[in-house]
């Protein structure tokens, strides 16, 4: 079963957004996967809470697929 992470700054996705690209992702499966299959996580990071280099960065998304 795919699952996805999208780690992203406060506010970078409206929930339309978020509604959309998941299903965008989960039809990338429906061929082969019931869609309940695919599941599909956002994680909000607040403006302390990722650093890249040792530096605090708020302009990223991260994704992951497992």
């Amino acid at each position: 079963m795919p699952m996805w992470q999208i780690y992203h700054p406060e506010n970078a996705f409206k929930e339309s957004e978020k509604q959309e690209l998941s299903q965008r992702i989960t039809d990338i499966y429906q061929s082969f996967l019931p869609r309940f299959y695919v599941n599909v996580f956002f994680h909000s990071i607040g403006k302390a809470g990722l650093y890249i280099g040792g530096e605090p960065a708020n302009d990223f998304v991260r994704i992951t697929v497992d």
